[in-house]
């Protein structure tokens, strides 16, 4: 009987509490709500962020996607816009490799106005940068989206969780088959 190789996506995530993420810990603008959510304060240019290590397993040429989950603390109509400063680093060379400038969401989410708590809602980012496989350790830090980038939203934002998801190298092994003498 002959082993055929299953085809598919080998997918891998990692999640990040935003319990974990470096700020500024005297900011009223960005504060850890009850330990459920890091609060954002409209209209603030306050960042927070994690490192993560490349991943080992990575395929190191598929694009990163960084999503994050999130509610809305209110209930107007707006925009949210979420925005990205990726950089990396190579240890031992004292230097951060800041890659193009603070990105926007994929899209921009709209809603109307009405009661959102108890929603959540996500918005991500696909990162095709051809440096990320050449350095060894990836940061990721969050800033609020604001008028510049279509972000109208007044009330506060609650971030969640956050997911890096990427597609991983097949796994290496080798099949020894028994040969059977006829």
């Amino acid at each position: 009987m002959p082993i055929v190789a299953q085809t598919g996506v080998l997918t891998r995530s990692v999640s990040v509490s935003p319990a974990a993420f470096i700020r500024d810990v005297d900011s009223t603008n960005l504060v850890m709500d009850n330990d459920l959510a890091l609060r954002w304060a409209a209209n603030v240019s306050d960042e927070a962020g994690f490192y993560l290590a490349r991943p080992a397993d990575w395929d190191g040429t598929s694009p990163v996607t960084v999503r994050l989950f999130f509610a809305l603390g209110g209930n107007g109509a707006g925009a949210v816009n979420w925005r990205l400063k990726l950089n990396t680093y190579t240890p031992n060379s004292g230097e951060w490799l800041t890659n193009p400038g603070t990105r926007d969401a994929d899209s921009l989410l709209t809603f109307p106005s009405g009661p959102s708590w108890y929603r959540i809602y996500s918005q991500s980012f696909t990162l095709s940068d051809s440096n990320l496989a050449d350095q060894p350790l990836w940061s990721f830090f969050l800033l609020r989206g604001n008028p510049a980038n279509s972000e109208t939203f007044a009330g506060q934002l609650y971030l969640l969780n956050v997911e890096v998801a990427y597609l991983r190298n097949p796994p290496s092994y080798v099949v020894y088959l028994p040969i059977i003498r006829r």
